[in-house]
């Protein structure tokens, strides 16, 4: 079929159709809409298919025959961060633009293809369209026959570090309860088989940002597993029998989740059966747009007449998480500990360079 452009047009999604910004990040998106009128061999209307709209290109307005890319790059595919910055006076939009087509009545035929455009460099630029018609003319926005464009301004992102990112504990924010430990013991030929018990305690400590939200996190270096050490970060016993375990949890909505440690082994002919029930249930997640992690500390049994740490041995994985705002800005940080054994609380190392 052929056919050729009667007019081709570039707009940005903001009050003027022609500025727009976005942070230099690589991740966030703006929109770009490219508005193509086009003819048949009889000058009546004609509608580009998907695929022949799928051709038009984004082109740097001052060089046509030079595609977008490199710094600069453009999508059909709208991705999960923020397309407007604070004050940059654009307006509401989402993808339904992305390749549709809108028609106008009479005898104009105007279709839209909407690109999402990114960018990992700090300065203007000016964007135009371009469309190889079927006898090879290549239509463009920067030509005797139109003369348009978008300008959009890469600004410098926003790097998240220990200067504008905290770690809090909300003393409030606390679980308690009690655990118990049953166990056989041979007393001068007889059988005893007590429990006893002492408290737990769970607190969460949030990292979260200065201003705004986190609205994505990767976390990693975690311990994976089927039980409730799932997600744990560090197995902290202590020789008087007290016991941390940390845990960092994925980015999410909030919810109760099993942690703690059962133990059960036979320690000796006189102690034929221990059993330690230290799995208990906590909330998690309980502070919106931050990551949350969560120590739960056991006190020691006191008085047990077994001369060992029923715990285990200690271990530390090398965990850290990466985090983005609304926009996709980011930060990296590696998680550590600090404080005593009975008080040991969250720290956090940006790890960006």
């Amino acid at each position: 079929m052929t056919w050729s452009v009667t007019k081709l047009s570039v707009k940005a999604n903001t009050s003027d159709g022609v500025a727009d910004r976005l942070y230099a990040n690589g991740n966030m998106q703006v929109p770009v809409d490219v508005v193509i009128t086009a003819v048949n061999a009889d000058e009546k209307p004609y509608y580009l298919s998907d695929s022949e709209l799928a051709t038009i290109k984004l082109v740097d307005y001052n060089n046509v025959d030079s595609q977008l890319s490199g710094k600069w790059k453009y999508t059909h595919q709208e991705n999960e961060y923020g397309h407007i910055m604070d004050g940059a006076g654009g307006f509401a939009s989402s993808g339904g633009g992305s390749g549709a087509s809108t028609h106008a009545s009479g005898h104009s035929s105007v279709q839209t293809k909407r690109y999402w455009v990114s960018t990992t460099t700090i300065e203007n630029q000016k964007i135009g369209a371009a469309i190889t018609e079927p006898n090879g003319n290549y239509y463009n926005t920067h030509s005797k026959d139109e003369n348009n464009f978008v300008i959009l301004t890469g600004i410098s992102p926003i790097t998240y570090n220990t200067s504008n990112v905290k770690v809090t504990r909300d003393e409030n924010d606390t679980t308690t309860g009690m655990y118990n430990l049953s166990y056989d013991m041979q007393v001068m030929h007889v059988k005893l088989s007590p429990t006893v018990g002492t408290s737990w305690k769970a607190q969460n400590y949030q990292l979260s940002l200065n201003q705004g939200l986190i609205k994505k996190a990767e976390i990693y270096g975690y311990h994976s597993s089927a039980d409730a050490l799932n997600y744990s970060i560090k197995l902290s016993p202590s020789s008087a029998g007290e016991l941390s375990i940390f845990y960092m949890w994925p980015l999410g909505s909030e919810e109760n989740r099993k942690v703690g440690l059962d133990v059960s082994k036979n320690v000796s002919p006189q102690i034929p059966r221990f059993n330690l029930n230290g799995t208990v249930t906590v909330p998690t997640n309980n502070r919106r747009g931050s990551v949350c992690f969560t120590r739960v500390h056991y006190s020691p049994i006191n008085g047990f007449p077994a001369p060992f740490s029923w715990w285990g041995s200690e271990t530390t994985e090398k965990a850290g998480c990466k985090i983005y705002d609304e926009w996709g800005n980011w930060g990296q940080f590696k998680i550590g500990y600090g404080g005593s054994s009975n008080d040991q609380h969250v720290i956090v190392t940006d790890t960006n360079a």
